[in-house]
């Protein structure tokens, strides 16, 4: 009332007693709540990057486990491939010539061509005595 004489007559006794004024002091929050909201927060924060850094790291360990098997298996996935040609092309190319590639490349897997081997020696040449 000493400071704002005016409203003074405006405030009753009722509105004072339900503002606080009467009270010896005023409570805020919790300091300590406060600041544990604010690290649930960061947690919660430096919890998502992490989920999101190891679902990046995971996927790309994925890709690269795959990546490293086609490398290990490319030779059995091209000649896979190559059979599927073939069939793909049968009603264009004689049944017979598609059977006897696919042979060559079955026997390819299985070691090389035995027909077509061919045996290199190396050595050195004799000494022929005088």
């Amino acid at each position: 009332m000493a400071y704002n004489r005016d409203d003074s007559e405006i405030l009753n006794l009722q509105n004072a007693l339900r503002s606080g004024y009467n009270d010896m002091y005023t409570t805020a929050p919790d300091v300590l709540d406060k600041r544990m909201k604010e690290l649930n927060k960061v947690i919660e924060q430096k919890a998502v990057e992490m989920a999101q850094n190891s679902l990046e790291k995971a996927q790309n360990n994925k890709k690269y486990v795959e990546v490293k098997r086609r490398e290990s298996q490319i030779d059995e996935l091209a000649k896979e491939m190559a059979v599927a040609i073939l069939e793909e092309n049968k009603k264009y190319v004689d049944g017979e010539l598609i059977d006897m590639a696919k042979e060559d490349i079955t026997n390819e897997s299985e070691g090389g061509n035995k027909d077509v081997q061919e045996k290199k020696t190396r050595g050195r040449k004799k000494a022929t005595s005088k």
